[in-house]
């Protein structure tokens, strides 16, 4: 089961444990050239951090402007192949605002790394204290997450549909609705004597 659910909302990392770790960098630039933090700075934050933290810095994946080009999830993409084909055991970043500007889309991708075995870890120590004393907000996403990891599991456990939510439509897919006639009441009301 995930972390978040018994705990306040806390997440374990593996950088608390005091052994070394085999992680992995992730850089991400806005689609804005006058937001967020430049590529060459969060990797110079993330080699620093791995310097001082003494884990282990095994590659870098990076989503980085391009002019003419579309900014896109090339790199996160690449970074979930690994993942899934390495014993890699976190992923770092300058900031958490690298994953997404939006907190709720930053606990998804979190939610995800961790199901496959992942923990995020921002090279900010400011982010990091947010693990161990989540805000509000974090907690009831985290706690969604976990309801919906919960209820998946439960319909894999009874042979259900393996989606906890509905899969999407594809386009020319017909639907059907029916529409009925108002139905009248009639009053229910005895006559009088």
């Amino acid at each position: 089961m995930l972390a978040g659910d018994e705990d306040g909302g806390r997440v374990d990392h593996p950088i608390t444990t005091g052994t070394q770790v085999r992680v992995v960098g992730y850089v991400r630039e806005s689609p804005h050239p006058d937001d967020g933090i430049p590529a060459f700075v969060q990797g110079e934050k993330i080699r620093g951090w791995s310097r001082t933290s003494g884990h282990q810095l095994l590659a870098w994946f990076q989503d980085v402007r391009q002019e003419g080009h579309h900014l896109s999830r090339d790199g996160f993409k690449a970074l979930l192949q690994q993942v899934e084909r390495s014993d890699i055991e976190a992923v770092v970043v300058a900031d958490l605002a690298v994953l997404a500007s939006d907190i709720t889309i930053q606990e998804i991708v979190m939610w995800d790394l961790r199901l496959r075995g992942v923990s995020v870890i921002s090279a900010d120590p400011a982010e990091m204290r947010q693990f161990d004393d989540p805000s509000t907000a974090r907690i009831v996403i985290r706690d969604l997450l976990v309801r919906v990891e919960e209820y998946r599991e439960f319909l894999e456990s009874t042979n259900g549909p393996s989606r906890a939510l509905p899969a999407q439509r594809t386009a020319g897919q017909e639907v059907i609705v029916e529409l009925l006639p108002p139905v009248e009441h009639r009053s229910q009301e005895r006559p009088t004597n």
